[in-house]
């Protein structure tokens, strides 16, 4: 199983431009402990360097759980982001192998390890859901359900793989269409897995979907959110799986007593002041990614020939996958 990041890791941190970023501007600490409430200051002002609980601090939990409608904090993994995706994906493939089951759709492009694990690990086939250029303009593109509908087997498949709002494209799915991907998954009996670390960050005053761990989803379904995308906080390494699946709870819990068992006390309670200032650390991330997009779509205007761009950018997100009307690259 190769990294998609070994290659991207020579440049990254002495390259002087680099366009592949997926995270917004990050805050300094000092940026954060300005937006703190008085309890978490005070947590952080008299941390003691110890363990800390393996799920995750409770407080944090608690506060993490009123950004969902049916989530608890017992229904709550606090890990590092790529920690979750391999513990979720590792509970997840064990199950399928258990059932007999064979085969994964998956949303591409996708972050590596959402199907490779699956895939390399557990040897099962997987499908990749592909989106298309929106005829409405001629530009934009858009995940068609029906796609995700021709590709699912049934009886064999047993994850649908879903990452919206998506990366690298920032597309989103409308509350008709991720319905109909709840219904896809229930059909199937297969469970979803929902990339959501982008959930928060969309553009031109669209609203923020539920999350998958809000809706209905017989088999099972897991989420995973963070606070290095819509935060502005990467450096932090703190994000968290939703379930309410106790059995996959039970053996993810148990996995990770084999990775880094608990979390880092100051990542923890620096993370419980950045969820409870949500809406201002997330209305900046916004705010710059507007900007952005003013920039980038004179950018485009100017270069007509050479691009495909929606003015406008993307539904969501922090990226945008504009398309070269050339073959090969050209300067610019």
């Amino acid at each position: 199983c190769k990294s998609p990041r070994r290659s991207p890791c020579q440049y990254e941190f002495c390259t002087e431009y680099l366009l592949c970023c997926s995270d917004p501007e990050p805050l300094t600490l000092q940026e954060l402990l300005d937006v703190a409430d008085a309890d978490s200051r005070a947590r952080y002002d008299s941390m003691v360097l110890g363990y800390t609980e393996s799920q995750g601090m409770p407080e944090l939990r608690e506060a993490i759980a009123e950004q969902y409608t049916d989530v608890a904090a017992e229904d709550l993994l606090v890990i590092a982001p790529e920690e979750g995706v391999y513990l979720a994906m590792t509970a997840l493939g064990e199950r399928l192998l258990a059932e007999g089951k064979t085969h994964v759709v998956c949303t591409s492009p996708a972050y590596q390890s959402l199907y490779q694990i699956l895939e390399s690990t557990f040897g099962l086939r997987v499908s990749f859901w592909e989106p298309r250029v929106d005829p409405a303009d001629g530009v934009s593109l858009r995940f068609d359900v029906e796609d995700l509908e021709a590709l699912v087997e049934p009886g064999q498949t047993g994850i649908v793989v879903i990452n919206f709002p998506h990366n690298p494209s920032g597309c989103m799915l409308t509350p008709e269409e991720q319905a109909r991907v709840a219904a896809v998954a229930n059909g199937a009996g297969a469970a979803v897995f929902s990339d959501e670390m982008y959930r928060g960050v969309e553009h031109g005053g669209r609203g923020t979907l539920p999350s998958f761990a809000d809706i209905d989803v017989e088999r099972s379904s897991l989420c995973l959110g963070g606070l290095s995308k819509t935060y502005g906080l990467p450096g932090l390494r703190m994000g968290w799986i939703a379930t309410r699946d106790r059995k996959l709870m039970t053996r993810m819990r148990e996995l990770r007593d084999f990775t880094t068992i608990c979390s880092p006390g100051p990542s923890e309670v620096l993370a419980l002041a950045a969820v409870r200032a949500a809406p201002e650390l997330q209305g900046r991330v916004k705010a710059r990614v507007a900007q952005n997009v003013a920039i980038a779509d004179e950018f485009f205007a100017e270069r007509e020939n050479i691009f495909a761009w929606a003015k406008g950018g993307p539904a969501a997100a922090t990226f945008a996958m504009p398309r070269f009307k050339r073959d090969g690259t050209v300067s610019f």
